[in-house]
């Protein structure tokens, strides 16, 4: 596409350089989540080229002569079935709503997803292959200043602007590995064009920029890209058809070859020497490399069993899964914790860090296969080049990077950007570019419809993206102010404003304002606020509820919240309404997540503050009975037992718990003292008030309590000095402390 003199075609330039350039954007407020503001900022760019090119482009003549770009091609075809099934599968989701819009929590949902076939079908028909080499050096150059970022995290510099990290930096990509896929899919076109160059100046920058992005990867610690690259290299080297020097060539070929058999031996080497792990562990680069190369710690990742899980909920929805941003739903239903490994962070997975199984959960089987068929006909595509171009060689080796990487994560913008510039490469016929010019039709009919399409372009730009982004600044802002400056009233005010901003980030909105209350309550638990705060959060969960009823951490969070404020109400009708209202949501959540132990436990809880001991001995056994490594459950269990007075069986399942989980925390001696006490055994009470002492010495209501338990059992002497230190400690309780000691006989 020529560019000089055509202003239309310059904008249209600047828009798609503008896309590739937003994985650089990260920061507090509007780009936070990473992918939030880049999705958002990425639509409306291209909804305002969309209308433009619409505007030039109208008429039938047009229309046709972009089908007959498209109707020849299997990529397309394969494509257009990929996006009709996601769409189907977002419609018939359990939860249409969030899967069409999804959150700024992933950045996702079909809209987003829509909007890349958007970006794939303009770069495809407004740009020719004599414009690709700009915008892969464009792509380039924004990995460069991605890496930097990542440079800057890592080794502390301008920490007062960026977050530092001790390993593994994100940079702009919110994490690590996503960091590591973003640059996988630039480094084998990198290498393609150091290979071609012939300036030496361009030849030093490609080959810097491949030795930037090595470096990052490395420090990513990313085991996905890192086998990416191991294996796509292998065939970057093996399979590159070449007519001269050959015989350079092999000798090149043979090399790689001792470089792979050295790396799998280095990889033995690391795992079966102890000498070499303790030299690693003196230098902070190796120490990390060799923690991931470790094959027992890849035996024990929790991705195996999320994938088995994943697997599961699969069979359950096979045809068109549960749509996309809805992993979650078959996840909770199919949870168990008693899989190997499964504790380490994966409880509450919404993607099971596989692109294969994201696919068949979003939107079914069939979706998966057409990923799959997607892989091998780009590939089948650049394979019928026979001119041996190495540009087409890189690009199918970073397909097989790529496709490795993403069988142990999942796609963020950064990598879907890259991705689809890629697929609209292979899109492109090989003929030599032309000049694409459609012919401009005026019309009342075209008059009419563009009239409604601008206002159909405005109304989306404002409430479909500037309103939505807006509320969610606000709420950054508001969490801000509680980590940063713990200032809750602040936070409070923002969040306010930003549940007044109606949109489709409603239920998030809600969900945000919920997480703030109870960051507030652990800064400032004795805070008279905090009561309304959970009271107003339980009527917005009611709110979040019917925007999305499939989501069971709503209702958990209704029932641990109404379970708190139950333990507090003092009026018994209103206790008895926040218990069944506890009881009724947490009984819900269990039918979306049936084996999440945690639900049983706080059902457990519910019951105790009812006074029904007996279902809470049957919920914390059944909390048992699900995970019986998990050690609250079995102290909940030991508590319901001394409601009911089975003060030996009590004492074995907390010796059991002490075994599992650590059981001397406040809340939960609290927990006991409160079974103790009903039951009248001070002997009991004294060794946890005592420990209670240890961890709080200057809590005054701890300290009365132990001077009446000491009294309740005959240490009148620690009875009298735990009064006098609630004297000092409190002297405006004098009163009640000298009425306390004239009750001890000495």
């Amino acid at each position: 596409m020529a560019l000089k003199g055509n202003a239309l075609k310059w904008l249209y330039f600047s828009g798609i350089c503008i896309i590739l350039f937003l994985p650089i954007l990260s920061w507090g407020g509007l780009f936070n989540p990473p992918d939030w503001g880049k999705n958002i900022v990425f639509r409306s760019i291209v909804a305002i080229m969309l209308f433009v090119f619409l505007w030039k482009n109208w008429g039938k003549a047009n229309a046709l002569a972009i089908f007959e770009t498209f109707k020849k091609n299997k990529i397309a075809w394969i494509l257009a079935a990929y996006l009709a099934i996601y769409f189907l599968a977002s419609v018939f989701s359990p939860a249409p709503l969030f899967s069409f819009w999804g959150s700024p929590y992933r950045g996702g949902g079909f809209v987003n997803f829509a909007f890349y076939f958007a970006f794939l079908f303009l770069v495809v028909t407004l740009f020719d292959r004599e414009d690709w080499k700009k915008f892969f050096d464009f792509s380039i150059i924004v990995g460069i200043l991605v890496s930097l970022v990542a440079i800057f995290q890592y080794f502390g510099i301008f920490s007062s602007v960026l977050s530092q990290v001790q390993s593994r930096p994100p940079a702009t990509m919110g994490n690590p590995i996503m960091l590591a896929t973003y640059l996988l899919l630039l480094i084998f076109i990198a290498i393609a064009f150091a290979l071609a160059e012939k300036n030496k100046h361009k030849k030093i920058f490609y080959w810097g920029s491949i030795a930037v992005f090595l470096f990052i990867i490395l420090i990513t610690e990313s085991r996905a890209a890192w086998l990416g690259i191991l294996i796509a290299g292998a065939y970057f080297l093996f399979f590159y058809r070449v007519t001269t020097n050959i015989k350079k060539i092999n000798i090149l070929k043979i090399s790689a070859a001792c470089v792979l058999g050295l790396a799998v031996l280095a990889v033995i080497y690391v795992n079966t020497s102890v000498e070499y792990r303790k030299f690693s562990s003196q230098n902070r680069i190796l120490n990390s490399i060799v923690s991931r190369l470790d094959w027992q710690n890849f035996l024990k990742d929790p991705r195996f069993a999320g994938w088995k899980i994943e697997l599961d909920a699969i069979k359950d929805r096979p045809w068109l899964g549960y749509g996309i941003e809805n992993s979650d739903i078959g996840f909770n239903m199919n949870y168990d914790p008693m899989l190997p490994n499964i504790d380490r962070d994966v409880a509450w997975w919404d993607r099971p860090h596989n692109m294969v199984l994201q696919t068949a959960s979003d939107a079914g089987v069939f979706a998966a296969i057409i990923y799959i068929a997607l892989f091998v006909a780009l590939f089948w595509q650049l394979a019928r080049d026979k001119s041996g171009n190495i540009l087409h060689h890189a690009i199918q080796t970073t397909l097989i990077a790529y496709f490795v990487a993403s069988f142990f994560s999942f796609d963020t913008f950064g990598s879907y950007i890259l991705f689809f510039l890629i697929i609209a490469y292979c899109l492109m016929p090989n003929e030599v570019s032309k000049e694409k010019i459609f012919s401009e039709i005026k019309s009342p009919v075209k008059t009419f419809t563009m009239i409604f399409l601008f206002f159909v372009l405005v109304i989306f730009l404002w409430l479909y993206n500037w309103v939505p982004l807006s509320a969610n600044s606000k709420i950054n802002e508001a969490e801000a102010f509680v980590k940063m400056q713990k200032n809750c009233n602040q936070a409070f005010i923002l969040m306010d404003q930003a549940l007044k901003s109606k949109s489709f980030l409603d239920a998030y909105t809600r969900l945000t304002h919920n997480e703030v209350a109870v960051k507030c309550n652990d800064i400032y638990p004795e805070s008279q606020d905090n009561l309304a705060r959970f009271e107003k959060g339980i009527e917005l969960t009611k709110e979040a509820i019917k925007i999305q009823p499939t989501y069971a951490r709503y209702y958990i969070f209704i029932g641990e919240t109404s379970m708190l404020l139950a333990r507090q109400e003092d009026d018994e009708n209103k206790k008895a309404e926040l218990v069944d209202q506890a009881r009724t949501s947490l009984i819900k959540a269990t039918q979306l997540a049936p084996k999440h132990h945690e639900i049983f436990l706080l059902l457990a809880k519910v019951e105790i503050v009812s006074n029904n001991f007996e279902k809470a001995k049957e919920y914390s056994q059944k909390c048992i009975d699900i995970n019986k490594n998990y050690g609250d459950c079995h102290l909940e269990l030991a508590i319901s037992q001394i409601y009911l007075n089975d003060v030996d069986s009590a004492k074995q399942n907390i010796q059991t718990a002490s075994e599992k989980t650590k059981i001397d925390t406040e809340d939960k001696l609290l927990d006991l003292s409160q079974a103790y006490e009903h039951i009248g055994d001070y002997e009991s009470l004294v060794p946890i008030f005592e420990k209670l002492i240890e961890l709080k010495p200057n809590d005054v209501q701890n300290r009365s309590t132990l001077a009446f338990v000491y009294s309740q059992v005959g240490q009148y002497k620690k009875a009298r000095e735990q009064a006098l230190k609630v004297l000092e400690l409190s002297p405006e309780s004098k009163d009640n402390v000298e009425e306390f000691l004239r009750t001890l006989p000495y």
